[in-house]
């Protein structure tokens, strides 16, 4: 009865500590989110964004007037004519505030202002698809290291019972119930196991780097294992049209679409190129530099140029950017076949993974009773020891694909959503 108590106690604890272990893990989304914080590709990314916005504003200057203060002071030789002096002093001081206001260029100044905002939101959507690719990439080495997690622990659960099947054999072997090729035979598959754990302890350790680089936590936080337990995902699988629909949402296609509009309105800039310019300038005159001007206090200009030869320069520009602009249409469209191609082959593989684990499933429950008769009628003498051996193999292969499906099903859905521009 004390005996009970004590492995009660002990279980106990054991779902306690579990229980501790699971509330203190980092989630997925936690994951993400801090990822968000502390990688330098998306404060790039914000960079990116506030310099064009600052364009905008440069662009925007344009078009207002600008208003200038201009003061000089001059010392000249004197003329040797008496008469030339008075109008000609040793000094010379002028002082003015000067206005210019642009009137019409072709339009070419809110062409420009149009084109800096189609690149602003250009680059907006590159900052929201560097965010996308980032949830893309934590979700695939989160899930990869609870997938070698898995694995290993597989791995030494495997270990432990081939050590105790070699006792076992061993003390067969010595009262002469099996050969010596029989105990040979499950150590060399626990030291094959034994080499495995290395192998996957190597991956596990560079999966972890690679985690702790995307989302700048610690390499060893204990990570919450959300992947499908039997064949149904925690989110629902929806149909192939409904992400399809999700096409034109995408931060890539979006900012494709935009840089198409920058590229029409820089079309448009250059073809005013060809459209006479007008501005107006005037000057208030603090101070005069000669004597007979300082009752003059202002003036003002309207001055208009036109364009007649530039040697083809203005209109090889435009079929530049009339150039610029196929090129950004062609990009738009090899990019939606792009997203419909990737979104048919995660939707695909999402449905496979799911098939996949349902088998599995199956099969990882016949393996293992298939595994247990057969260890049970071996210790009877029913049946040879390399039978059990094959049997324990296929039931250890059987659970380890299980799982590395379970994560892969997890990995190709965060894909899907990524793709389809449905992530939180």
């Amino acid at each position: 009865m004390v005996g009970f108590k004590i492995k009660i106690n002990i279980a106990i604890s054991i779902c306690s500590f579990l229980f501790a272990q699971n509330a203190l893990a980092t989630s997925f989304l936690q994951s993400f989110q801090s990822a968000l914080q502390k990688n330098e590709s998306i404060a790039q990314g914000n960079e990116d964004v506030n310099q064009a916005r600052e364009r905008v504003r440069q662009a925007r200057g344009a078009i207002m007037p600008t208003v200038t203060l201009n003061a000089s002071k001059t010392w000249q030789d004197q003329p040797s004519d008496p008469f030339a002096k008075q109008f000609s002093p040793e000094t010379q001081e002028s002082a003015s505030i000067g206005v210019r206001q642009p009137i019409f260029s072709g339009l070419r100044e809110f062409h420009g202002y149009n084109q800096r905002k189609d690149l602003l939101a250009s680059a907006e959507s590159n900052a929201v698809l560097g965010q996308v690719n980032l949830y893309q990439q934590v979700g695939t080495t989160y899930y990869n290291v609870l997938s070698y997690e898995q694995d290993l622990r597989s791995l030494r659960e495997q270990v432990e019972l081939y050590s105790q099947r070699v006792k076992d054999l061993q003390g067969r072997t010595r009262r002469g119930e099996s050969n010596v090729t029989e105990a040979l035979t499950a150590q060399s598959t626990q030291a094959s196991l034994e080499a495995e754990i290395q192998l996957v302890s190597g991956q596990l350790a560079r999966a972890r780097e690679n985690f702790a680089f995307l989302t700048g936590l610690p390499a060893n936080t204990a990570l919450e294992d959300t992947a499908m337990k039997g064949g149904e995902l925690q989110k629902p699988l929806l149909k192939v049209d409904d992400y399809l629909a999700r096409v034109e949402e995408r931060p890539d296609i979006q900012s494709a679409k935009q840089r198409l509009n920058a590229s029409e309105n820089e079309v448009r800039f250059h073809k005013g190129g060809h459209w006479p310019t007008v501005d107006a300038t005037g000057n208030y005159y603090l101070k005069r530099p000669v004597v007979f001007l300082e009752d003059i206090k202002w003036d003002a200009a309207v001055n208009v140029s036109f364009p007649i030869f530039e040697g083809g320069t203005r209109q090889a520009q435009v079929r530049e950017a009339a150039s610029r602009k196929s090129s950004a249409y062609m990009e738009l469209a090899k990019l939606r076949r792009q997203a419909q191609e990737e979104i048919h082959a995660f939707y695909e593989n999402v449905r496979m993974r799911l098939a996949q684990v349902s088998a599995l499933e199956k099969t990882v429950g016949l393996a293992e009773k298939n595994y247990k008769v057969l260890q049970k009628e071996f210790r009877n003498g029913l049946v040879r020891s390399i039978d059990a051996q094959v049997a324990f193999t296929e039931f250890r292969m059987a659970r380890r694909t299980f799982d590395q499906a379970r994560y892969a099903a997890q990995v190709d859905l965060i894909g899907l959503e990524a793709s389809s521009f449905m992530v939180p």
